[in-house]
C-alpha cells in the first residue's frame, strides 16, 4: 500500500510541484540500488515530499521510501492512517538509548528497504547549520549501508513569486565505524554534513 500511496502522490504533485518550485535537480544518477539511506539537510516540513520533483525514472529507485516521523503526530488518530500510508513510522519519545530510538529504521533497511534520514535532527533554515546527532554514525554501523547524500538549497526570490530550489545528489558515501564509541559516531556524522553541504 505505501508504494501504492507514493506512486499515486508522485503523479499528482510531481507537475504540480514543479510548477511552484521551479527545481534543479543534479547528481540523480548517484542513486544506487536499494538498500541505501538518503541523509539530508533538513529545511522545512516539506522536504520528504520534494522527492516528488525527481524524474519518474530516479523516483522509482526510491519508492517505496520510509520517514521517521514524531511520535506526537503519529499518535493523533486522524494523522495515523495518513502518515503510515505514505511510509511514515514513528520514533518513541522517552527512547533513552540509540538502538530504541533507531530500531524501527534498523529493521527497516535490514528488510531492503530506503529510508529518509535528516542528520541535524530538526528543521534549520536561512542557510544556518548546527551539530548534527550521532544517530546518523550509529545507524551506518549497525546497518552497513551506504549514504546518499542529499543538498536541499533554496533559492532567493522576489514576495509571491515561485521559490526556486536545487535539490544535488552526491556520490555514494560509505563508512566503517570501527569503535563503536559516542565520539565516533558523532565525528561520522559531522563527514556527513559536511559532504551535504559541500553539494
Amino acid at each position: 500500500m505505501v508504494v501504492f500511496a507514493q506512486y499515486c502522490f508522485y503523479l499528482i504533485s510531481h507537475p504540480l510541484f514543479k510548477i511552484f518550485f521551479q527545481p534543479k535537480i543534479v547528481g540523480i544518477e548517484h542513486i544506487p540500488t536499494r538498500p541505501f539511506i538518503v541523509a539530508a539537510n533538513h529545511t522545512s516540513k516539506i522536504d520528504p515530499f520534494l522527492l516528488c520533483l525527481l524524474p519518474f525514472s530516479a523516483a522509482k529507485q526510491l519508492m517505496p521510501i520510509y520517514f521517521l516521523t514524531s511520535e506526537y503526530y503519529y499518535k493523533k488518530w486522524y494523522l495515523k492512517p495518513i502518515l503510515k500510508l505514505f511510509g511514515c513510522y514513528p520514533v518513541a519519545k522517552r527512547a533513552w538509548t540509540m538502538e530504541e530510538f533507531l530500531s524501527s529504521s534498523l529493521k527497516k533497511l535490514k528488510n531492503g528497504k530506503v529510508i529518509m534520514f535528516f542528520p541535524e535532527g530538526k528543521i534549520i533554515n536561512d542557510g544556518k547549520r548546527d551539530k548534527p546527532r550521532p544517530g546518523i554514525g550509529y545507524l551506518i554501523e549497525k546497518s552497513s549501508k551506504p549514504i546518499l547524500p542529499l543538498h536541499i538549497e533554496w533559492g532567493k526570490n522576489k514576495a509571491l513569486a515561485p521559490k526556486k530550489l536545487k535539490l544535488s545528489f552526491g556520490k555514494l558515501l560509505s563508512f566503517q565505524n570501527e569503535s563503536g564509541q559516542l565520539n565516533s559516531y558523532g565525528k561520522t556524522a559531522e563527514k556527513i554534513m559536511a559532504n551535504i553541504y559541500s553539494l
